[in-house]
């Protein structure tokens, strides 16, 4: 049997050390210098370089005084990651999210049989969606508004590539802010979300935790605890935060 050589692999510190080894000698005098004159010989100016560096210490922190900017601050930031909370009793069930990620998760698989055949058979939409960038079409079919209205069938919304689910997703966090949210939009919503692919790639990830973002502000603008639109709201941020493992935007 040939023999296999392994080769030990060094510490950190051991690197550290072999970059720290000198190119070449340097000679130490034991001489004092005097560092407010400049050296007079090429081993001498090497011996102060050495010098300094070793009275250097290996980690340095600035101790700044972060009171004296707070008049001066001209620009301020929010933590924009969160959610807003919900009002008092506003929130769903620990049970109920976990059931409604179970039967979300039983409706990407029918979403996920329905792609297969759709790409074995080569079948088209069965109705005419609107083209990339046409923003005021697909409004009109998420808010229901069209004529006629198009429902988020797994036959319609399984032939929509990941980009275009992906603007509309974009589409819909910005008409959350401006207009409002809709039952009929939390439809197309949920319909998409069944249709994103994981894992998830950066911008569809921004892009849902954006859309939560904004389910949980339009929550917060609900006034009855029986408002229509609680359930689909709750339901689109429990999907976001549970199943897409965006676990700091959940309902705790």
């Amino acid at each position: 049997m040939e023999k296999v050589r392994v080769r030990t692999i060094q510490p950190m510190s051991d690197f550290s050390d072999m970059l720290e080894q000198p190119a070449f000698p340097v000679e130490d005098t034991g001489e004092e210098y005097d560092f407010d004159l400049p050296p007079r010989t090429a081993n001498e100016y090497l011996r102060r370089v050495q010098m300094e560096a070793d009275s250097c210490p290996d980690v340095v922190v600035a101790d700044v005084d972060t009171s004296r900017f707070l008049g001066k601050q001209t620009v301020a930031f929010t933590n924009s990651n969160d959610c807003l909370p919900p009002p008092e009793g506003f929130a769903p069930s620990r049970e109920w999210q976990r059931v409604q990620v179970y039967n979300f998760h039983a409706v990407r698989q029918k979403v996920a049989r329905r792609k297969a055949i759709l790409k074995k058979n080569k079948e088209r939409c069965p109705v005419r969606l609107p083209r990339l960038g046409d923003r005021e079409q697909w409004k009109a079919i998420c808010y229901g508004s069209g004529a006629p209205i198009v429902q988020p069938l797994v036959s319609v919304v399984t032939t929509i590539p990941q980009r275009i689910l992906e603007l509309v997703i974009g589409y819909s966090t910005e008409w959350i802010e401006q207009e409002g949210f809709s039952t009929h939009m939390g439809k197309w919503l949920y319909a998409l979300l069944a249709c994103v692919e994981k894992p998830l790639h950066p911008e569809m990830c921004s892009s849902i935790r954006a859309l939560a973002r904004a389910c949980a502000s339009a929550r917060r603008k609900l006034g009855s605890q029986s408002d229509p639109q609680l359930v689909p709201l709750n339901l689109i941020i429990c999907l976001i935060a549970s199943y897409f493992n965006q676990a700091d935007l959940a309902d705790n």
